[in-house]
């Protein structure tokens, strides 16, 4: 189980075993959650029928995401080509800022 707060939403995990791991994966649609709050993800492995352990285990994982408005990402137009956009949400990391060459017109979403 994936878990969100605030909100005590629980949304199952899909299961894939390997010989030596196994993969959780969890969809969380977007749409559910307010736009400009920061939500809590966080992970509970619920054991299955007959195993040796009935508790919850509960890794020490944590991580959060806020779900932004659409406006918050502009659309943006070039005259001509190849021209030199450099914008970016997030803080500067590891080097310098995003940059992209862009085709003229409007036919970018690609590239958002």
């Amino acid at each position: 189980m994936s878990e969100v707060q605030p909100g005590k939403m629980s949304l199952p995990c899909l299961a894939t075993d390997y010989d030596d791991y196994s993969v959780y994966t969890c969809e969380l649609p977007l749409r559910t959650l307010a736009p400009g709050k920061t939500y809590s993800l966080g992970v509970r492995l619920v054991p299955v029928a007959g195993a040796p352990s009935r508790d919850p285990y509960r890794p020490d994982f944590t991580r959060t995401v806020t779900v932004r408005q659409p406006e918050d990402f502009p659309l943006v137009k070039v005259r001509n080509e190849n021209s030199r956009l450099v914008y970016n949400l997030g803080a500067p990391r590891l080097g310098g800022p995003v940059r992209s060459e862009l085709r003229a017109g409007g036919d970018n979403e690609d590239q958002r």
